[in-house]
């Protein structure tokens, strides 16, 4: 018995567009705007600086085995002090 020949599957094409969007200005402390956070929070401040909403500190936990732990602290306390950048990435001004 001979079985009959199943024709090739045809998919229709397909069709997609796209459009840019301009990223949005944000704000930071003193009223000052720029689209990116990782410029703008190292040269004018998060918003709340400078105004009763502003923290003066920040609380952390850590979860995990004590070995664990013991290195998240590390890292912390070092990224506290700021971390350098490079040619891909900004610099962070640390935290303390």
């Amino acid at each position: 018995m001979m079985r009959p020949k199943l024709s090739p599957l045809r998919l229709n094409s397909l069709h997609s567009s796209s459009e840019w969007f301009e990223e949005p200005n944000l704000l930071f402390a003193n009223d000052m705007v720029h689209c990116d956070p990782k410029v703008g929070i190292p040269l004018y401040g998060p918003r709340s600086l400078g105004s009763a909403r502003h923290k003066q500190e920040v609380h952390i936990g850590f979860l995990g085995t004590s070995e664990a732990v013991e290195h998240g602290k590390k890292f912390y306390e070092e990224c506290a002090c700021g971390v350098g950048g490079d040619n891909e990435h900004a610099p962070f001004p640390g935290c303390k």
